[in-house]
């Protein structure tokens, strides 16, 4: 079975910028642009993970984990995906998912976020995510 590690990272250099005009308002037409205060520390973004396995047959099945954290500002958070941390930006954790090939064209899949949401605008003390999924996969 084949063992693969896997990395990502993403800086928003748009967030650097003071006298950006797209940071002038962040809360009418594009409120989802993260907080774009122009802090330099928050528009970084990175994930680390391992998968061991891959579905290609019946009866094969693979495992996966990551960790990523996502700073408010590192992307629009209309981009990222919608179930870490419900979506949007400004959180870190981990993401467990087991997959099984039940047939040619149909998989069965569990996987298991649990995550950690920073204080913001929604949230004042932050919060804890927990998401678990079920899924039918069928390929055509």
């Amino acid at each position: 079975r084949p063992l693969a590690f896997f990395a990502d990272f993403a800086v928003n250099p748009v967030a650097r910028s003071r006298n950006n005009p797209l940071l002038a308002n962040t809360t009418g037409a594009f409120p989802n642009l993260g907080g774009m205060r122009g802090d330099v520390d928050n528009d970084f973004a990175w994930l680390v993970g391992v998968k061991y396995g891959k579905c290609k047959n019946p009866g094969d099945w693979e495992v996966a984990y990551n960790f990523r954290s996502v700073q408010p500002d590192a992307v629009i958070g209309d981009f990222t995906d919608s179930d870490f941390i419900g979506g949007g930006t400004d959180g870190w954790g981990s993401k467990i998912a087991v997959t099984y090939q039940v047939a040619r064209n149909f998989q069965a899949a569990c996987t298991y976020f649990n995550n950690e949401v920073q204080a913001n605008d929604y949230y004042r003390d932050g919060r804890d995510y927990q998401r678990l999924q079920l899924d039918l996969i069928f390929k055509f």
